[in-house]
């Protein structure tokens, strides 16, 4: 063999690669080459940004029919909202009459007006905005600001907009928005003659530390509403919140902190009903638990989830108990399912029935007997479906079907023995097996009394061995070791 032989042969092979990867290449880009104009502009519009560079900027690098479409194509070059200065000024001009999405912070704008969020995602709904909570943007910067002010003087070219601080400019937007859908304003009053009092398409609505008139014709198509630190214009009472929220007959989801200065009911209050309300949330002060009695005068015919904030070291079982029984009345909802998860904080109480069932929220809720509750609040109750993610609760009484349980919960269930007579499926989370020799030998004579387990799966650290897993399936018909999965918290 000669000494260029093996480097002849390594070139050959390659040439067969580039060979194959060339075919594969003109396949793909022939069947790319036969959509359509209309249906690649589709697909560009899908396409997530990188950085603060918009996504049609790489389209155009790839090939000449790409570049043309994405050049002619303006709403591309709507999202205004991360772009950088190099490319601001050229995406409102190629966004050419497409509404475009605007954030815009004043100057020392964000800090002290901002509270924090009732509970991350997804134990308590979010407003679904694509853009990040207020109290993550940076004050927009002085030549960003002098490209997008004059955008606040044509009302009809607004799409989204996010905006915190900067009164002087939300008061120019006086005329109506026929475009405008998403409505983000943090720390500014809004005007009376805001928009005009016309904005068809607005469906989705945040406001944070804002003077709010809820009775705007502004907000009557509105579908999600949040409101946080918020004052309503009008009077401060129940009553008017009520019968304001009752007018907007498309609101599909409410998230709500009470005016800070409301801190009872009131009197003369007339039934409400929310007809289209699917989802909300509600925080209440350790200053407004009396305005939890606000429940008694609201009818959601199809809700399916309800998210509570209580305050602190909440233990008030009568209260929990009224929320409990308007759920429960609104949506025929008994829960099967129990879970209680500590991370993310705070604490979270989590009632639900089946996977895609009604779901019920408590954060910072620290009963002392779940029992009494459930028995008060559902009759005819029977838990199914025990999610201990934090704190020993074995509900024996209950016709367990399903167990959910991590460190150091698992621990004190192997040590108290308990039997749960109708368990068929249980995962274990992130446990650990130290001292591995006592601690297995305790899980498997556990198991051994589950009469009816069938699933065993445990997720998260790999701390069984091959050799453990085959001793488990001695006992339990199917064993299952997969990697930790968000999916495999309670939802």
């Amino acid at each position: 063999m000669s000494l260029e032989e093996p480097y002849d042969a390594q070139i050959r092979t390659h040439r067969e690669q580039i060979q194959q990867i060339s075919e594969r290449r003109n396949a793909d880009c022939s069947a790319t080459k036969k959509l359509s104009s209309e249906i690649l502009s589709l697909i560009f519009q899908q396409l997530p940004r990188t950085g603060n560079t918009p996504a049609c900027i790489h389209v155009m690098r790839v090939c000449r029919l790409w570049r043309t479409i994405a050049q002619n194509e303006p709403r591309l070059w709507t999202d205004l909202t991360y772009t950088c200065t190099k490319w601001l000024g050229e995406s409102i001009k190629r966004s050419k009459a497409a509404p475009v999405s605007i954030k815009y912070v004043a100057c020392g704008a964000v800090l002290g007006i901002v509270s924090e969020p009732l509970c991350p995602p997804p134990y308590f709904a979010s407003t679904n905005s694509s853009k990040p909570p207020f109290s993550h943007w940076n004050a927009t910067p002085v030549i960003v600001r002098e490209i997008l002010e004059p955008l606040f003087e044509l009302p009809r070219k607004l799409g989204e907009l996010h905006v915190v601080g900067c009164r002087d400019l939300i008061t120019r937007l006086a005329a109506p928005a026929p475009y405008l859908s998403a409505l983000e304003l943090a720390g500014v009053d809004i005007p009376e003659n805001f928009l005009g009092g016309v904005a068809p398409r607005l469906q989705s609505v945040d406001l944070r530390t804002t003077r709010v008139p809820l009775d705007a014709s502004w907000l009557k198509n509105v579908r999600r509403l949040a409101l946080c630190r918020w004052r309503p214009t009008g009077d401060n009472n129940a009553k008017t919140i009520l019968s304001t929220l009752a007018q907007l007959t498309q609101l599909e989801f409410l998230s709500m902190s009470f005016p800070e200065t409301l801190t009872a009911m009131g009197s003369d209050i007339d039934k409400v009903t929310l007809s289209s309300l699917k989802t909300a949330q509600f925080s209440f002060s350790s200053d407004q638990l009396r305005l939890v009695g606000i429940f008694d005068y609201i009818t959601c015919p199809i809700i399916r989830q309800l998210s509570i904030n209580w305050p602190p070291d909440f233990s008030d079982a009568a209260l929990a108990m009224r929320v409990g029984r308007f759920f429960s009345e609104n949506c025929d909802f008994t829960p099967d399912i129990l879970a209680r998860v500590v991370d993310p904080l705070p604490q979270i109480r989590v009632f639900g029935r089946e996977r895609d069932g009604p779901k019920l929220y408590f954060a910072n809720c620290h009963l002392t007997s779940l029992d009494d509750f459930f028995v008060q609040t559902f009759p005819g109750i029977h838990i199914r479906c025990l999610k201990i993610l934090e704190g020993g609760l074995a509900l024996r009484n209950h016709p367990i079907e399903e167990l959910f349980i991590r460190d150091p919960e698992y621990r004190a269930l192997l040590d108290e023995g308990s039997i749960y007579p109708n368990l068929r499926r249980m995962t274990l989370v992130n446990i650990s097996l130290t001292p591995k020799a006592q601690t297995l030998s305790n899980l498997k004579r556990w198991l051994k009394s589950q009469r009816k387990l069938e699933e065993l799966t445990i997720m998260g650290r790999k701390a069984f061995t091959e050799k453990d897993i085959r001793a488990l399936r001695e006992i339990v018909a199917v064993v299952k070791q997969v990697p930790y999965d968000q999916n495999g918290e309670p939802s």
